[in-house]
C-alpha cells in the first residue's frame, strides 16, 4: 500500500483509507477481534486500572503478550508453591536460586527431587486431536523409571491420565451446532450462500496487496447481502450463547484437568510454562528419539524399539526384557514434559535435551 498510494497507516481508519486509495474501493469491512480472544478461547482479562491496587495471580497481566511475558524475576519454588497460583516461566523457578543444576541420576540429584515429594503434579498438553491431554501424580512418582505408569495400559498405571478429546471441546463450545445452523442458514439464503461462495477463494491473512484488494473488491460486490445476513437480530443473539459457551467450555476443560487454557487454572495454582521441544518424538523412558508409528502402528503413536539400550517402558510392558513398544504421542509428550519440569525446578538436568538453562546473568547455556 506504501508503494501504491504512498499512504502509511497504523490504525483501521488508516488502512482502510489506504486500501481505497490503493484499489479504488468504497467500502472495506474490518472484523476486529476483541483483546480478550486468544486462539479462539474466550479468556477473561483483569482490568488495568484495578492491576495496581489488586494485581492478582502472577503473570496474568501480560500473559496475552506475544511470547507469553509472565515476568523475568527468579522465583525460589517453595514461595511459588506457597503463593498458590500465578504462571511462571521454567527457568525462572528454582528449588535454590543460583545453584547449579546437578546430573540425573546420582544420590545429590535425588535429594534434590525430593523437593516435590507429596506435592500434586498435573501435567497439561493443549492439542488439536485431543484439546488437553495430561496426567496427575506426586512428585516422587515424576521419575524417568516410572514412565511406564504414564504411558501403558489403564490396569498398571498408578498415575491418573486425564484427556479431553477435540471433538467433546467442540461439543460443549457448540461449535458443531454453530457450523449446522450455518449450514442451514446458507441453505435458506441465496444471496448469503452466494456471497459466501465468492469470498471462499480470497484471502485476507496476506502480505500480499493484490490479493488483499481482490478480497475487498469481492466483499464490496456482495456486501450488501453479508451485511443483511449477519446484522440479523437471530445472529446477535447466537453469537452471545456460542460467546457463552465457550467461556463454560474452557472451565470445564479447567475442572477436568484441576483441581489441578493457563489463564483458568493459573487463576486455581501455580502453571510453569514448560519448553516442548523434543517432548514428543523422545522416549519418557529412555529418553532416546522414537520413529513414527506410521500406518502399521498408528500415525498417532510413537515406537521405542532400541534393544541395546535398556528402557523401563520396554521392560515393563515385556516382562523385564527388552522389545518393541508403541505408545500415544500426545501421552508421552505430556509425560516428557512433567518429567522436564520436576526435573529443572528441582535443579536437575533431565536425560532429554531441549530444555534452555539460564546463567546467573540470564544467558543460555547450551
Amino acid at each position: 500500500m506504501l508503494q501504491r498510494a504512498n499512504h502509511y497507516a497504523r490504525s483501521e481508519k488508516g488502512i482502510a483509507k489506504a486500501i481505497h486509495l490503493a484499489g479504488g474501493i468504497s467500502k472495506a469491512p474490518w472484523l476486529v477481534g476483541p483483546s480478550f480472544e486468544t486462539g479462539g478461547y474466550q479468556l477473561k482479562l483483569q482490568l488495568v486500572t484495578s492491576t495496581i491496587l489488586h494485581p492478582g495471580p502472577h503473570g496474568l497481566t501480560k500473559l496475552h503478550r506475544a511470547g507469553c511475558q509472565v515476568g523475568n524475576e527468579d522465583k525460589q519454588l517453595e514461595a511459588v508453591l506457597q503463593g498458590g497460583n500465578g504462571v511462571f516461566r521454567l527457568e525462572k523457578v528454582h528449588r535454590e536460586v543460583g545453584a547449579d543444576p546437578v546430573g540425573y541420576g546420582p544420590a545429590d540429584s535425588r535429594m534434590r527431587l525430593k523437593a516435590l515429594n507429596g506435592v500434586a503434579v498435573t501435567v497439561v498438553n493443549p492439542g488439536q486431536v485431543l484439546a488437553v491431554s495430561g496426567a496427575v501424580a506426586h512428585g516422587e512418582l515424576w521419575r524417568r523409571e516410572n514412565a511406564a505408569d504414564f504411558v501403558l495400559d489403564p490396569a498398571i498405571r498408578r498415575a491418573e491420565v486425564l484427556e479431553v478429546s477435540g471433538e467433546l471441546y467442540r461439543t460443549w463450545a457448540l461449535s458443531i451446532l454453530n457450523e449446522q445452523k450455518e449450514a442451514a442458514r446458507r441453505t435458506a439464503n441465496d444471496e448469503y450462500r452466494d456471497a459466501c461462495t465468492a469470498l471462499a477463494g480470497e484471502h485476507t491473512r496476506t502480505c500480499d496487496v493484490e490479493v488483499l484488494t481482490d478480497y475487498y473488491t469481492t466483499f464490496a460486490e456482495h456486501e450488501d447481502g453479508i451485511y443483511d445476513e449477519l446484522l440479523h437480530p437471530a445472529r446477535s443473539v447466537q453469537r452471545f450463547i456460542r460467546f457463552s459457551a465457550r467461556q463454560r467450555a474452557v472451565a470445564r476443560v479447567a475442572e477436568v484437568m484441576a483441581p489441578a487454557v493457563v489463564w483458568q487454572l493459573a487463576c486455581r495454582t501455580v502453571i510453569i510454562m514448560v519448553p516442548e521441544a523434543f517432548t514428543t518424538i523422545r522416549c519418557p523412558g529412555c529418553g532416546q528419539r522414537t520413529q513414527p508409528g506410521g500406518e502399521q502402528h498408528g500415525h498417532r503413536n510413537r515406537v521405542c524399539n532400541l534393544p541395546h539400550r535398556v528402557c523401563p517402558i520396554q521392560a515393563a510392558a515385556n516382562g523385564g526384557k527388552q522389545g518393541l513398544m508403541v505408545f500415544n504421542r500426545n501421552r508421552s509428550g505430556g509425560t516428557n514434559m512433567g518429567m522436564r519440569g520436576v526435573c529443572a525446578v528441582c535443579g536437575v538436568e533431565d536425560i532429554i535435551p531441549g530444555y534452555p538453562w539460564m546463567g546467573p546473568e540470564g544467558e543460555r547455556n547450551e
